[in-house]
């Protein structure tokens, strides 16, 4: 079934931390957590109230540096696999899918709209939790 390219989004809101020692980079990676959820074609796809937002962001930019196949993040939090999807289906196009999500994604992503999407995401997120929690994820996110 052909689908209109759509457009992704990223939201993460509510931050909140438990980590005791920000040179613990599983601390950082697993107790900030926030209101997350992703939306297609501004439709909310996905929802949690207490996600690994900078477990995600790690992966995706680990995922952006690599051969871009199907991302797959995969949560220590989580026994799903994965928690959030985008296959790559042809082209440079993905499909978005998460064994949570509220309605059948039809609309298929580009691979630089999702690539834009994901590092805006990762940009902002790392500027709320310097500002809101006080804490410095840069190291995580380049994969130090």
């Amino acid at each position: 079934m052909d689908s209109v390219p759509g457009e992704v989004g990223f939201l993460c809101e509510d931050l909140r931390s438990s980590v005791e020692d920000p040179h613990e980079t599983w601390q950082l990676l697993l107790r900030i957590g926030a209101k997350f959820s992703v939306s297609i074609d501004g439709r909310t796809l996905y929802s949690e109230e207490d996600f690994p937002v900078v477990e995600l962001a790690s992966y995706s930019e680990s995922w952006m540096g690599g051969d871009q196949s199907d991302f797959l993040f995969l949560s220590m939090e989580s026994d799903e696999s994965p928690l959030l999807g985008f296959y790559y289906e042809s082209s440079g196009f993905f499909r978005a899918y998460s064994p949570h999500q509220f309605f059948a994604a039809a609309a298929t992503i580009k691979r630089d709209v999702l690539i834009g999407s994901l590092q805006e995401f990762n940009r902002g997120l790392g500027q709320c939790v310097a500002s809101e929690l006080r804490l410095d994820i840069s190291a995580v996110l380049r994969g130090a």
